[in-house]
């Protein structure tokens, strides 16, 4: 049985103290295509994630993601919507930690998010130094 993941951030709220973000995820057995109205990702849909040339996790390829879905979160350590979808993301891992890949990607380096996770818990497998991927993606806004 093939079941998809749709996840929809709506940014409600943001002040230099505050960022109010409401989160939705959904799982169907329909695919992408009929559930997502817009998405600059859009045409990704249906494509081979590249490979992660960063990683500290040596088992980590695009092989190795597939056979279940794979929540990826484009992210930097600085960037205060990011950081305030941390804690939605830490549970949406929690509940779905066996069933889903939990995978953050940044271009920052390993000793940048490292200092950050000495005092912010990120349960997502970390992958640092992905400026060339974020490139070929076309990441340019975050969180993603």
């Amino acid at each position: 049985m093939v079941k998809f993941v749709q996840a929809e951030a709506d940014q409600t709220g943001y002040s230099r103290e505050n960022v109010l973000i409401h989160h939705t995820y959904l799982t169907s057995r329909t695919s992408p295509e009929k559930l997502i109205i817009k998405s600059p990702f859009l045409r990704l849909l249906g494509t081979k994630f590249p490979e992660i040339k960063n990683t500290s996790d040596s088992t980590m390829t695009s092989r190795s993601l597939e056979g279940k879905p794979s929540l990826i979160n484009f992210w930097y350590t600085s960037c205060p919507p990011c950081i305030a979808e941390i804690p939605v993301l830490n549970g949406f891992q929690n509940k779905y930690g066996n069933d889903i890949h939990f995978i953050a990607i940044t271009f920052e380096s390993r000793e940048v998010v490292d200092h950050f996770l000495e005092s912010n818990h990120f349960g997502f497998k970390m992958h640092t130094g992905e400026w060339d991927l974020q490139k070929e993606l076309h990441i340019d806004s975050y969180p993603a």
